[in-house]
């Protein structure tokens, strides 16, 4: 079950579901991270109720402390001038959001990084910055599961992806299995605002704002 929030409204405990959080205008550098981890670091201690702390390393923040025994892995991401984290119970996860661009030079990046069958696909695409962005985005997010480096020729486990389209960013989450019903794996994202809840068998999602209360999820089957 996949549950959207935006700093600093108040954020769930994600029990076997999956939290993803906006902190809004808090860019890729210095103060931008330490803002990300006070805010983590509060998120977690509400949850907690003591306060947790965070390890770092490689790959971004570790949490340390938690309760009742559960595993909280957290994944981070910058783009579009705001942070976003993906909160996991009981399960990894990886996480990244691209800002869609002209990327005039994706060509020779895909080459690189994404391989030959990736680069024509994104050529014969209609949209190529968004064929590109969300290639590049769920490459990263696998990665960031496996704890890889992102390297050329990079080619990390394969793990099912969920792409969410909000505004001009594409945000693609990679996890561990989560459910499995009639042998699809599926996740259950909520829509916060009506509080029904859809079936989405990892295919894509365009999430636009509302008032600023949350997100308004609408599937569209790939």
């Amino acid at each position: 079950m996949l549950k959207t929030y935006r700093w600093p409204n108040s954020v769930a405990f994600p029990d076997e579901d999956l939290a993803l959080v906006q902190i809004p205008q808090t860019e890729r550098n210095a103060t931008g991270r330490l803002r990300v981890r006070e805010v983590l670091r509060e998120i977690l201690s509400n949850w907690a109720g003591h306060p947790v702390a965070l390890e770092e390393s490689v790959r971004g923040p570790i949490v340390q402390g938690f309760i009742r025994g559960e595993t909280i892995e957290v994944s981070l991401s910058y783009a579009g001038g705001d942070a976003w984290v993906a909160i996991r119970s009981d399960g990894s996860v990886g996480m990244d959001a691209v800002l869609v661009g002209d990327a005039p030079d994706w060509e020779a990046v895909a080459e690189l990084y994404l391989g030959d069958n990736a680069v024509q696909e994104i050529r014969d695409a209609e949209h190529r910055g968004s064929a590109f962005a969300e290639r590049w985005a769920a490459l990263e997010a696998r990665c960031k599961l496996a704890k890889l480096p992102l390297r050329e020729k990079t080619q990390p486990p394969p793990a099912p992806i969920f792409t969410l389209r909000v505004g001009d960013l594409i945000i693609c989450i990679a996890m561990s299995l989560a459910e499995e019903k009639g042998g699809k794996t599926q996740l259950n994202p909520v829509n916060p605002l009506s509080g029904r809840t859809k079936n989405l068998k990892f295919h894509s999602a365009r999430i636009n704002f509302d008032s600023g209360a949350g997100f308004d999820v609408n599937s569209n089957e790939r």
